[in-house]
């Protein structure tokens, strides 16, 4: 019965002169609801049903008790974060992860309250708990932010009332002096020796990973995810325009210019399949592995952008690099050769530095993909010939 679950919700009217609309819930039970007779204020009535009926699980399955509990309501946002939080491509984000994250000591601690009862004192007891865990101050902040997150979109669902969220927005983030959290020190700038220190010792895919963001400022995610159908070869200047990047769902295009130093450390990797990511953790595993002892070794035929492999260790490999992995593998080589630490991010920074400090803040807003949405046509074009004018100078 499940699988008849109704998709689509329709107004009709019915021989008494009722304007109604029926469903079926997922429990296989048939519920409908009248909106009068009056054929405009019916219209009317229904639109604004059937968008409530839409976002709403519980408005879909009346037969299904509203979560009581701080647990149960969770569940209910776990199921829409799952649905929500995806690319244009429809692959899932890191957000839903992040939330749950965020929400986890406020299960642990008020998992059995009544969500209604969630009050400003509660979140004030969950952020001590995230202080005595060792969080720094500003992923404590961030994470308050997400639990907000959560209850502001149970109050749209009228799950808690609204007093409930408005409640939560009167705890103040804390602030570096006036709490035990720790502070963690700002991300800067990496020195070029170290970079260089660690791209000799690193095998070939992670030294071009290193070099394509080091000579253009790109995220970590960025250079992951780089693959041949993103990329626009005609020209001295080769343009990079990443299939998902931070602000797509503000409809903004992200551009990347790519310079002679980048078109030579990518251009052995180009052979791929269009869609299919130029750098992959299978060839540095197979590389390391060349070295290594027999039983380390794995095999890598030439299908090995298609299939999934599977070392004896019966580790996963994935086809492409993600940003946790990519940064992984430059802490390891910092470790295995004492070089001091440092991060993928680091290398943005360092970018941006170099590029402010040859052409000045407006140039690196420009390369970094800063410029604010609401430019003018004339302002992108400049913009496009003065990140021209540094890729051909420094990428």
């Amino acid at each position: 019965m499940i699988g008849m679950a109704t998709e689509h919700l329709t107004l009709r009217k019915c021989r008494d002169g009722y304007y109604r609309a029926a469903w079926v819930a997922a429990s296989g039970r048939r519920f409908q609801r009248s909106f009068g007779q009056a054929r405009l204020l019916a219209m009317n009535r229904f639109a604004r049903f059937h968008a409530r009926w839409v976002a709403d699980y519980h408005t879909r399955n009346p037969d299904v008790a509203p979560p009581a509990t701080v647990g149960e309501a969770w569940q209910r946002f776990a199921r829409h974060a799952a649905e929500h939080y995806r690319h244009a491509d429809g692959s899932p984000t890191r957000e839903a992860d992040n939330l749950a994250a965020a929400f986890a000591p406020v299960l642990r601690l008020f998992g059995d309250l009544r969500a209604d009862e969630f009050g400003p004192r509660s979140l004030v007891t969950v952020r001590q708990a995230m202080i005595d865990s060792g969080l720094c101050l500003n992923e404590i902040n961030k994470r308050v932010r997400k639990v907000r997150q959560v209850f502001k979109w149970l109050a749209l669902q009228e799950l808690v009332p609204i007093g409930t969220w408005h409640g939560l927005l009167t705890v103040d983030a804390i602030r570096a002096g006036r709490t035990t959290a720790r502070t963690s020190a700002p991300v800067g700038p990496v020195p070029d020796a170290h970079v260089w220190a660690v791209a000799e010792h690193a095998l070939p895919t992670i030294r071009a990973m290193i070099l394509v963001q080091y000579h253009t400022g790109m995220r970590p995610a960025e250079v992951c995810m780089m693959r041949p159908l993103d990329l626009d070869t005609a020209g001295v200047v080769w343009a990079y325009r990443p299939g998902q990047h931070k602000s797509i769902h503000r409809h903004r295009e992200r551009v990347i210019l790519l310079g002679p130093r980048v078109r030579e450390a990518i251009e052995p990797y180009l052979h791929r399949a269009l869609t299919a990511c130029l750098f992959s953790p299978r060839e540095t595993i197979s590389q390391r592995a060349a070295g290594a002892p027999s039983h380390r070794r794995i095999s890598c035929d030439s299908s090995c952008d298609s299939a999934r492999q599977t070392p004896r260790t019966e580790r996963r490999v994935g086809t492409a690099y993600d940003a946790k992995g990519y940064a992984l593998a430059i802490r390891r080589l910092c470790a295995e050769h004492g070089i001091p630490h440092w991060s993928p991010n680091q290398l943005r920074h360092s970018y941006a530095t170099r590029v402010r400090q040859h052409f000045g803040l407006e140039a690196a807003q420009i390369m970094l993909g800063h410029a604010r949405a609401d430019v003018t046509q004339l302002y992108a074009e400049r913009d496009l010939s003065r990140a021209r004018e540094v890729v051909e100078r420094i990428g």
